[in-house]
């Protein structure tokens, strides 16, 4: 199909595929760097934490405490991910992709992006058992009659996404691998 004198059936002869994954792993490098700022700016600056921790209430300090762990363990994982990013960026650019060194930093690169979702599931998996914990085992909260079964069950919820998450990631890396 010809579109302003462009091609789009001939694309895949006119895209170098080197070039194309250089391009893909310098966005990725960007978008984390945003994560890193972005995480840095919401853990120093922004009061939503403090003003949960120092509220009084059992459940909203359990909020801001558990909000804030979150917002570390993405953090953490953002520098990784730029890091990562970065160290593979620098190796495409210099043009050295079949030293053993770089194949191996590739395989792992491509691990870590396959395992992203796995990740986001396990913590979502925790967060569904935390609360379902907290809602189940908590002394200092007013609770509706029945509380303490739904908790049961979205605790029970979040320890099968657990370990549907850890379950699936192994068997990505054994295929992977």
């Amino acid at each position: 199909m010809e579109y302003n004198r462009f091609n789009r059936d001939d694309l895949s002869n006119r895209i170098d595929p080197e070039k194309l994954q250089t391009a893909r792993v310098a966005a990725e490098t960007g978008k984390a760097l945003a994560g890193v700022i972005l995480l840095v700016y919401f853990l120093t600056r922004f009061d939503l934490f403090r003003v949960f921790e120092n509220s009084g209430d059992e459940f909203l300090h359990f909020m801001g405490s558990g909000l804030r762990v979150l917002v570390i363990i993405f953090l953490v994982l953002a520098v990784i991910s730029f890091l990562e990013n970065l160290l593979t960026l620098i190796f495409l650019f210099r043009g050295n992709t079949d030293a053993p060194l770089v194949q191996m930093l590739l395989k792992i690169s491509g691990v870590m992006r396959s395992g992203t979702g796995y990740f986001f599931m396990l913590i979502f998996g925790i967060l569904f058992g935390g609360f379902g914990a907290f809602a189940t085992f908590s002394t200092n909260v007013t609770k509706a009659e029945g509380t303490e079964i739904f908790g049961a069950v979205f605790m029970l919820i979040g320890i099968g996404i657990c370990i549907a998450a850890i379950v699936s990631f192994i068997k990505m890396l054994i295929k992977e691998l």
